[in-house]
């Protein structure tokens, strides 16, 4: 087996594992929708990618793949759009001369000229569906031109409602980006389209064709994948390379015998201390520096962070890393998202963990602090000799604190200026999130939430928020608020402007049109926001001599006013959230405005807390629950509630997870704190009566897990420790009845592992305990059994009964049938290859 760990797995020769995204992207491409992939390097998108193309054609449906990168990044605009149209006639064979279309057009801008292409040419000539699939495009950040681009995908989105021919056309997106980094110029609306697809790690089930290619024992090859996937999280490329790495050190220490398979001359042991050891010389010291997805992640944690945020990238992962406490993920943070995208974090529910062991162990503490961005100590540091010599002179002491306070007095406005910068490019994301939010339809009570917060952030800021900002905000919210909602946006009137006014500070103008709306720009020109409700032409537009207020009056007979009062708005959002807050206390606990204006939201909110803790305690989160249950007592005094003992049902869930691993000590110690925290605490909920006995509930729970225990040793041939195990069981609880099945389990793993004798008993139960349905396999496993111990008349007869029963199938008749011809002539059919056979089938 060939493990790839670099381009696609299609061009190295390598195995293609599917994941739940090879799913969600063909069914998004067969229904024409369009999507995006954008995840870190190496993550399998390219591979992704060919394995959705070629399916495509195999179904009839057209499948392109555009590598931008091809495309070059010293061109012209005209350079790289013609060249985009060649990648497309290369793969599509246009009837059309494309260079002769593209020249006879020229006198139109060249994203123009991309749409038109689109509409005249590839939809005309093409009649079944497209789907582009456009790679790379992170290579685009560089280049100033390809806002045009993205938004001309944008529009061929759009189109399908005035062309039904634009459904049959769909673009696939794929790169290391985010949506919010396709269209960077402000005053445009940013790409809000398509369907995200999330690339996620290796699962242990899926990641099993490559313990395959190891060539180690199937049971050792198991084992060996799991401590290779406790290293790698499952990463696509780190968990190839490291199985690759595995057999290369195995094929070292292997003497190869002659004439065996290729398989069979890696039959060599591994203990997961040497795998450890494998990991290290593969990743770590000097091995980290040659690894390009090691690089990737160094230079996008260092390099590649953006602009003015590098110490917040570095300072947000050290939390992240130390795990002190918990990282949440903000989808709206820029050095959030920047940390996902570079792979070195993941999303684990709504917090921020390291991805794997080998990230962990890379880029650690020590790591990190050698990359922070220069601070003060290390700027004065190669100083320090010569300010100690020049001490005793206290004239340049003096001259020298002068300078330090300058200096501080400097840095303290710089930090100021770029933590107001900071501030204000978070209102403008929290305000877009919300106006996209309300663009998008069906969202409005998100898109409050988030206009709520932008206005709360708004307040906090003060004078420090900048006017453009402060109108974007505030005309946000007046929609959200009073149910307007913007279906599209333009860049300027589509119709004559009747009326105009300016704010009395003189920053804001305000416009009036034919086309039904009202638009708001700064002194730039630039448009700030579009008020849409009048149903005919806007005649006037009037700002109140506070500004606040926005009048306006229009053919449909109405007179609208459009309040920009930011505590008016505020008040009006919480009223409108009020049920919504109340059943979801978390947002609550985030807008501190609706907690002012209603005190009482809190004291009725405190109950969603008290039914969120008990759930917590159910799942076993007893740290969860205890912090749940103690906000809703300070938000609502009078309840009488123990936090830690109303969290007592945690441990008792802890305690079935630690019966489940067969730890009757550690069962009996959580049950007994359970009861600790509550003596009236039901140890055992599952059943009708209260248990209150920790030692007595425990063996009850671990009494089957140690039954599961004996049946997973006995496939994999410890029969005499199985055995034990039963007997530990029926020690711990003698009530336990174990199933025909769980016998059989015994009976069939001693056969297989030539110990058939001492299982007999395990068999002779099993067919006694049988239902009727059970019988005839309970037999055959007997009679297998038996011809292993030589009671070949025995085998025969339960063989027979087997085959006689009408729920077999005829292949396993027919096998089993085989077995009985072989006894009748004196033959032995149990090979040691067939029970070989018999114990891989399981």
């Amino acid at each position: 087996m060939t493990y790839t760990f670099g381009g696609t797995v299609q061009a190295g020769g390598g195995v293609y594992i599917p994941r739940r995204a090879d799913d969600e992207l063909l069914k998004l491409c067969q229904d024409a929708i369009f999507s995006y992939v954008l995840t870190p390097r190496q993550m399998g998108k390219s591979s992704l990618m060919v394995s959705t193309a070629q399916t495509l054609q195999a179904e009839g449906i057209q499948a392109v793949i555009v590598d931008l990168q091809e495309l070059g990044a010293q061109v012209t605009a005209e350079q790289w759009y013609f060249g985009f149209l060649v990648k497309l006639d290369d793969q599509l064979m246009f009837e059309t001369d494309v260079i002769s279309w593209w020249q006879q057009h020229e006198h139109l801008g060249v994203s123009q000229r991309l749409t038109l292409f689109f509409e005249k040419v590839l939809l005309a000539e093409v009649t079944q569906k497209v789907v582009i699939f456009v790679d790379e495009i992170d290579s685009t950040l560089s280049l100033d031109f390809t806002d045009d681009f993205f938004t001309a995908v944008r529009y061929l989105y759009v189109a399908r409602a005035t062309n039904p021919e634009f459904h049959r056309l769909s673009f696939v997106l794929m790169g290391v980006a985010t949506p919010g980094d396709l269209i960077r110029d402000a005053k445009r609306t940013p790409f809000n389209i398509g369907q995200r697809v999330d690339l996620t790690d290796f699962t242990f089930d899926e990641a099993l064709p490559l313990a395959y290619g190891l060539g180690l024992p199937d049971t050792e090859a198991l084992q060996v994948l799991r401590w290779v996937l406790k290293w790698t999280g499952g990463h696509p490329y780190l968990t190839q390379r490291l199985c690759g790495a595995v057999v290369k050190a195995l094929t070292q220490r292997n003497v190869a015998t002659p004439g065996s398979s290729p398989r069979q001359s890696l039959q060599v042991s591994l203990t997961e201390k040497e795998l450890d050891q494998i990991v290290s010389s593969s990743f770590f010291g000097v091995m980290s520096e040659q690894d390009n997805n090691l690089q990737f992640v160094r230079d996008m944690l260092t390099k590649r962070a953006p602009q003015g945020l590098e110490k917040e990238v570095l300072s947000v992962y050290r939390h992240i890393h130390r795990g002190k406490r918990k990282v949440v993920d903000e989808e709206q943070s820029l050095v959030k998202s920047h940390l996902k995208l570079s792979g070195v974090v993941r999303r684990h529910g709504n917090t921020l963990v390291v991805r794997n062991g080998i990230y962990r162990h890379v880029f650690d503490q020590h790591w990190i602090w050698e990359h922070l961005p220069e601070n003060l100590w290390q700027r004065l540091k190669p100083a320090l000799p010569l300010i100690a010599t020049l001490s005793v002179f206290s004239i340049l002491m003096a001259v020298l604190a002068q300078y330090a306070f300058d200096r501080t007095r400097e840095a303290e406005k710089e930090t100021h200026e770029a933590q107001k910068q900071k501030a204000n490019a978070q209102l403008f994301a929290q305000s877009l999130t919300s106006e996209n939010l309300l663009i998008s339809g069906g969202n409005d009570i998100e898109a409050l939430i988030e206009g709520l917060k932008a206005a709360q952030k708004l307040n906090k800021l003060g004078k420090d928020a900048e006017e453009d900002n402060r109108m974007r905000v505030l005309a946000n919210l007046q929609q959200v608020v009073y149910g307007v909602h913007e279906r599209n946006r333009l860049e300027g009137h589509s119709s004559y402007v009747w009326g105009v006014a300016f704010s009395p500070d003189g920053k804001t103008i305000a416009t009036a049109s034919s086309d039904n709306t009202v638009k708001l720009w700064n002194l730039s020109g630039q448009p700030l926001q579009t008020l849409k409700g009048h149903s005919s032409r806007v005649n006037s537009v009037a700002f109140s001599p506070d500004g606040k207020t926005i009048a306006t009056a229009s053919g449909d007979n109405t007179v609208k006013l459009w309040n920009l009062n930011l505590e008016n708005l505020l008040t009006l959002g919480c009223g409108w959230l009020q049920g919504y807050l109340i059943s979801h206390p978390e947002t609550l606990e985030e807008l501190e405005q609706c907690q002012n204006q209603n005190k009482s939201l809190l004291i009725v909110a405190a109950d969603s807390l008290v039914t969120q803790g008990e759930k917590l305690a159910q799942d076993g989160d007893f740290e969860g629950a205890v912090a749940k249950f103690k906000k809703a007592n300070a938000w609502k005094p009078k309840l009488v509630i123990n936090p830690e003992v109303k969290a007592a049902p945690a441990y008792v869930t802890q305690a079935k997870e630690k019966a489940k691993d067969g730890d009757l000590t550690g069962t009996i110690a959580k049950l007994k704190q359970a009861q600790q925290l509550d003596p009236k605490v039901d140890l055992d909920p599952d059943t009708q009566a209260v248990k209150n006995n920790p030692e007595a509930v425990a063996k009850k729970l671990v009494a089957p897990a140690l039954i599961q225990q004996g049946e997973e040793l006995a496939k994999q041939g410890d029969v005499k420790k199985g055995i034990e195990k039963y007997t530990e069981a029926q020690k711990l609880d003698s009530t336990l009845k174990i199933s025909a099945q769980s016998w059989q389990s015994i009976c069939f793993g001693g056969s297989l592992y030539n110990q058939a004798a001492d299982v007999m008993f395990a068999c002779e139960k099993a067919v006694a305990l049988a239902s009727k349905k059970e019988e005839a396999s309970a037999k055959a496993v007997r009679g297998l059994a038996k011809a292993l111990a030589g009671d070949k008349k025995g085998a025969i007869a339960d063989f027979e009964v087997y085959i006689q029963s009408k729920d077999i199938s005829a292949e396993g008749k027919k096998q089993v049938q085989g077995w009985v011809d072989a006894l009748r002539v004196g033959k032995n059919p149990f090979t040691p290859e067939v029970l070989k056979k018999l114990r891989s089938d399981g």
